[in-house]
């Protein structure tokens, strides 16, 4: 796995370009005081602390404000609403380090404000920790949990009659490891995910969702690698029966098979192709059964210029009368600029 690219210096600018859903877009102009330690993902050599770091706690933090515009706040097909929204971010995260180990615990939180549709502001956080344990060159192990207050805005198909965000408890975990031998790369792991809702209306959607999978690659040569991948999970609701008198608890498998292949030392992708399968306790909804595919590429073709595509499928559970989730098939592309080494445009 390769190391994760730096993070702006202290006192970094960043210009950042985002496209949004509803014809969105926003030019964000950051002002960080400090770094962002990144996840315990990977231990790269070039990760590891000097000897004379060991042990002493990293405290970094940042604040980014972003100004955005939207020209269908309520997402409705006519009668479109326009607003101007600005969003602060503060940041925080203390990282302690040493030659096998890394442990994270910060905060993050989006503090939205609309100049004239007030009822839509939100003000989302999430608190984490994550660790990571390499034992020899091998075996890696990694594991978190996070607490985050988030919502659902006026897009969201759920609530098609109001006007105000639609705000949730989330908390989750996950754990993993990964072994390498030879040309062989086996990995394991689990997610757990439970969602709280906070009005009476929505309680019928408070429900976990665990999720395990195993994965096995192997390398045929030093730029190409094929790999299978299986996951189980299940959704569990906190009321065997909703509003409306369905019974939306379920599971489901995943089985994919893919390839990576680098063309060159700039430019990577990944394919991948199979079936997913979602059977509902509710015997009025229909078993989902249908191919599941996607990919990404990541180019980089000047240095400090990074161009990275991503395709893929998901299924989300809904609970409107009648329908039981429904399936999405999303892309997005990415463009990375550093302009100088504390100034990136994204």
């Amino acid at each position: 796995m390769p190391c994760a690219p730096l993070r702006p210096s202290s006192g970094a600018i960043r210009i950042i370009l985002q496209p949004r859903s509803f014809l969105k877009a926003a030019a964000v102009i950051a002002l960080v005081s400090g770094t962002l330690a990144g996840g315990a993902n990977s231990l790269c050599a070039e990760d590891r602390p000097s000897p004379e770091l060991v042990g002493r706690p990293k405290v970094t933090g940042g604040i980014v404000v972003t100004e955005e515009f939207n020209d269908n706040v309520l997402a409705e097909r006519t009668n479109k609403l326009s607003d101007a929204i600005t969003v602060v971010s503060p940041a925080f995260n203390i990282e302690i380090a040493n030659e096998s180990t890394r442990w994270n615990v910060g905060g993050v939180a989006a503090l939205g404000n609309y100049a004239t549709y007030s009822e839509q502001n939100y003000r989302d956080y999430r608190l984490y920790t994550d660790v990571a344990r390499k034992v020899q060159r091998k075996i890696l192990f990694t594991g978190g949990a996070s607490y985050a207050r988030e919502h659902e805005d006026a897009s969201s198909i759920e609530d098609t009659d109001r006007r105000d965000p639609t705000v949730f408890h989330a908390a989750r975990a996950y754990a993993a490891s990964q072994f390498r031998q030879d040309r062989s790369k086996f990995q394991i792991g689990a997610t757990f995910d439970d969602f709280d809702f906070l009005e009476l209306r929505d309680r019928d959607r408070d429900r976990f969702v665990f999720t395990a999978g195993v994965r096995y690659g192997y390398a045929l040569d030093t730029r190409t690698s094929v790999f299978v991948d299986a996951k189980y999970d299940t959704r569990h609701y906190d009321q065997s029966i909703d509003y409306e008198g369905f019974r939306r608890s379920s599971d489901g498998t995943r089985l994919t098979a893919g390839i990576e292949h680098s063309l060159s030392s700039a430019f990577r992708a990944q394919l991948y192709g199979g079936w997913l399968y979602q059977r509902f306790d509710d015997s009025r909804f229909s078993t989902v059964s249908d191919a599941d595919f996607g990919g990404e590429f990541r180019w980089t073709p000047v240095p400090g210029l990074t161009v990275k595509g991503v395709v893929g499928r998901a299924l989300y559970d809904t609970t409107l009368y009648g329908s039981s989730s429904y399936l999405q098939t999303s892309s997005s592309m990415y463009l990375y600029k550093w302009i100088r080494p504390d100034l990136r445009l994204n």
